[in-house]
């Protein structure tokens, strides 16, 4: 198992949107994401934020979302 001790964090949130509240989702997290994520929509309703800081990501309202998002930590390898 490799050890990432030291290494920077990297976090990863997705969340599929609400029946029509795609745009809305996205609006949101581009306005409360931190400056240092990556928002990304695609055109299956899913948003993405990826930030190399680790930064938390803030939860939306829940209404926006048509499941709980899932968030993972990464560690770059290389």
């Amino acid at each position: 198992m490799a050890d990432f001790t030291g290494t920077p964090v990297t976090l990863m949130w997705e969340a599929r949107a609400a029946a029509g509240r795609a745009d809305e989702l996205l609006a949101y997290m581009v306005e409360h994401a931190a400056p240092s994520a990556a928002v990304y929509g695609n055109t299956v309703h899913v948003v993405v934020v990826i930030d190399e800081t680790g930064a938390p990501v803030p939860e939306p309202p829940e209404e926006l979302l048509a499941r709980p998002a899932y968030t993972w930590t990464f560690h770059r390898a290389r």
